[in-house]
């Protein structure tokens, strides 16, 4: 499976990411042309948002990684496939992501391929 992971704020450093535990401005694009909205956080912003007034935390296509990297990312991609992600996650609509995602002309794209082999599965 081919995806494409999109960084849409266009930026190539991690420091802002690293310093708010979290990256809300990635983009996943399957095969079959459906974007999903992943939050990249941390334990440590999770620790943070939890206060004692809380009963629970909850956030949409969350994905907790050690640091939201772009490295860090592109290497979660395989998991993210393998627990079938776009099974449990909504696709984003074109309003959604015009709105939240700006315009794709700064977008950084990599690409990604997973292998559906079992064989090669390094979970």
């Amino acid at each position: 499976m081919n995806y494409k992971i999109i960084f849409a704020s266009g930026d190539e450093t991690d420091y802002l990411a690293i310093e708010r535990e979290q990256r809300g401005d990635v983009l996943i694009l399957d095969e079959s042309g459906q974007y999903f909205g992943p939050i990249f956080i941390t334990l440590k912003r999770i620790a943070f948002e939890y206060s004692a007034k809380r009963v629970c935390y909850l956030e949409s296509n969350m994905v907790i990684v050690r640091e939201p990297t772009i490295a860090t990312i592109l290497k979660s991609i395989p998991e993210l496939h393998w627990w079938a992600f776009n099974k449990a996650w909504l696709p984003l609509s074109e309003e959604e992501i015009a709105k939240f995602y700006g315009p794709s002309e700064k977008w950084l794209i990599y690409d990604v391929y997973v292998d559906d082999d079992p064989a090669t599965r390094m979970l």
